[in-house]
């Protein structure tokens, strides 16, 4: 998978199955949610797994590229626009099933590779 907003967003679309014959059942009302929605779930996966490491810089257009690791573009943010998606349009199974499975990847994907050395503080 690449990793445009636009990209990321049709492959949420077509999980959803929001998309007859003719495309986009309704592509108008749907397309004003790209930004929104990707920048929420991008937002959330770059904190989890930069934390404060890094500034978050939000995508402006669909072009924009997404910049995190690829197993959450390959795996995870997907789950997330369509957890958002299917909120936005009040689709509460689509969006349960979603959540759940965003959640179990986001968990599984987000952790920080590196790790401090640290020693725990004895009082005397």
């Amino acid at each position: 998978m690449n990793n445009t907003a636009r990209e990321i967003f049709d492959s949420a679309v077509r999980m959803l199955g929001y998309i007859n014959n003719y495309g986009v059942s309704n592509e108008a009302d749907i397309s004003v949610r790209l930004i929104p929605v990707v920048n929420a779930v991008y937002a959330d996966l770059h904190y989890a797994y930069y934390g404060s490491r890094r500034v978050f810089v939000p995508i402006s257009s669909a072009s924009d590229k997404l910049y995190l690791p690829k197993r959450l573009i390959d795996d995870c943010i997907v789950y997330g626009v369509c957890m958002h998606l299917a909120t936005s349009e009040n689709d509460g199974d689509n969006a349960s099933l979603y959540a759940n499975i965003y959640n179990q990847k986001r968990a599984r994907s987000t952790h920080i590779e590196e790790r401090k050395d640290c020693l725990a503080a004895v009082d005397d």
